[in-house]
């Protein structure tokens, strides 16, 4: 008896929408209209992207050659990796900041003509277990987001060498300095040596 009611009410609510299909389909012709007036008043985003290796510092490899990398993983030793993670996360947030984006803009005016009037925006993250960052860009004009990769990319590569050549130098003026201190006490050592002898 329950499965007769069942239909019964089935067939109830079929003979309503049948009566009413005018105004179903208006509704149906209505959403469709809507959803392609929408879409097409939406002007098109275009999309561009760079994949970016980053240097570690050097000091992260207290037990190699400057510089040396894991060879599996492209990441420093794991003692230090905790570390390294910082360092990438910092280093990601400082791509996106407003002189990292002027420099940028500056890159892509330079790269671009015209291209000062147009805006894109910029994401940046990491690629797991790898120091590569992923600058992805999206733009309203398509060669505006290809020249803005490029040239995010070119930025970050010059401030990673200026920023590890900053760092070189300073593992360079305090290993000059440890070297120094021992030195120059040996020196002392040897005058009082030979003043005495």
């Amino acid at each position: 008896m329950p499965e007769k009611e069942e239909s019964f009410e089935l067939y109830r609510y079929w003979q309503i929408l049948w009566r009413h299909k005018w105004v179903v389909l208006l509704a149906i012709i209505v959403v469709f209209a809507g959803t392609v007036i929408f879409t097409s008043r939406q002007s098109p985003v275009y999309s561009a992207s760079s994949k970016v290796l980053i240097s570690p510092p050097a000091y992260l490899y207290p037990y190699s050659g400057t510089g040396q990398l894991l060879a599996s993983q492209g990441l420093p030793y794991s003692q230090d990796l905790p570390y390294y993670i910082n360092y990438l996360e910092n280093y990601r947030v400082w791509m996106t900041g407003a002189d990292m984006m002027d420099k940028i803009r500056e890159e892509v005016s330079s790269l671009y003509p015209g291209s000062e009037e147009m805006s894109f925006s910029m994401s940046v993250s990491t690629i797991p277990d790898t120091s590569i960052f992923n600058i992805a860009i999206e733009a309203g004009d398509p060669e505006l987001a290809k020249v803005a990769a490029n040239a995010s990319a070119l930025v970050l590569m010059q401030e990673n060498e200026r920023t590890f050549a900053i760092g070189l130098e300073t593992a360079s003026e305090l290993i000059g300095k440890q070297i120094l201190g021992p030195l120059e006490e040996l020196d002392r050592l040897r005058g009082g040596s030979e003043s005495s002898g």
